[in-house]
């Protein structure tokens, strides 16, 4: 199937696919080691093409992005792609609790190298060292705070989430995939005492946004289905990125998803012409 059988003679562009999201979209755990371990968006990518389907990839994902980033900038992230799928993955980051300002959590755990002999003894010097002072008072903080602070409040996650969805079918009426979070692991949960509740809250709170939506064409990617049988320290060594294991099962089952999708479109726009 081509991407021409599913949306009328003539149309020879391939399948545009969105991913959008923080750094699980485009990192692993640990790192690539082999440059055919791909992240899910290129096994899905791959494995489409496997079955004829030419499959254009824009990953948009962010270190320590947030959902507020295709809210406030959609159009060049999402809309002018004209997409045909879009995967959203958000969600971990804004689970965990407000303990210091966002921006600042992301400088001091960047991970791209220094420019120059002064960035470099930068890097190592102040910013190691405050990473530490960081996290220790993160670790200590979270444990007091409980869930009485939010990088982002469930509520207001879901106010985005949906406004960004809506604004995506409105537009396009593309295939929506919102990737659910992974509850945390115990190594996560050391270092941020309470973070399991917080993803728990956050996976009902995504399941709910969706559900309300109402909408057959979004849907919430059963992460947890799919990955619980590797064991969550397998799945996901760091607590946050998958491993390329993972990768691989999620990236199966989205070009399964997307194959039925087009399959069914295709079915309905040729019942429509009989």
């Amino acid at each position: 199937m081509t991407k021409s059988d599913v949306h009328g003679a003539g149309r020879l562009d391939p399948l545009s696919v969105v991913v959008i999201g923080n750094s699980a979209v485009y990192q692993q755990a640990p790192a690539r080691r082999r440059r055919e371990e791909g992240v899910y968006a290129e096994e899905m990518r791959t494995l489409l093409r496997a079955r004829g389907i030419d499959a254009a990839l824009h990953m948009e994902g962010g270190w320590f992005d947030l959902i507020t980033t295709p809210s406030r900038r959609y159009e060049p992230l999402i809309r002018n792609h004209f997409p045909d799928v879009v995967i959203i993955h958000y969600g971990a980051a804004e689970a965990g609790p407000y303990l210091m300002p966002f921006g600042l959590l992301r400088h001091l755990t960047r991970r791209s190298s220094p420019i120059g002999r002064a960035g470099e003894l930068y890097r190592r010097v102040v910013v190691a060292n405050a990473w530490r002072v960081a996290r220790w008072y993160r670790q200590a903080m979270s444990a007091v705070v409980g869930d009485r602070t939010w990088q982002m409040r469930p509520t207001i996650f879901a106010a985005h989430l949906t406004n960004v969805v809506t604004q995506i079918r409105r537009d396009r009426r593309p295939l929506v995939l919102v990737v659910d979070i992974t509850p945390a692991g115990d190594a996560l949960e050391h270092f941020l005492p309470g973070i399991k509740k917080r993803h728990e809250t956050y996976r009902t709170t995504i399941a709910e946004a969706v559900r309300r939506l109402d909408d057959s064409d979004v849907r919430v990617v059963p992460i947890v289905d799919l990955l619980a049988p590797l064991g969550w320290e397998d799945a996901v060594p760091d607590g946050l990125h998958y491993s390329a294991k993972s990768h691989a099962i999620l990236g199966q089952w989205l070009a399964d998803t997307v194959v039925e999708w087009l399959t069914a479109e295709a079915a309905a726009r040729s019942r429509a012409t009989e």
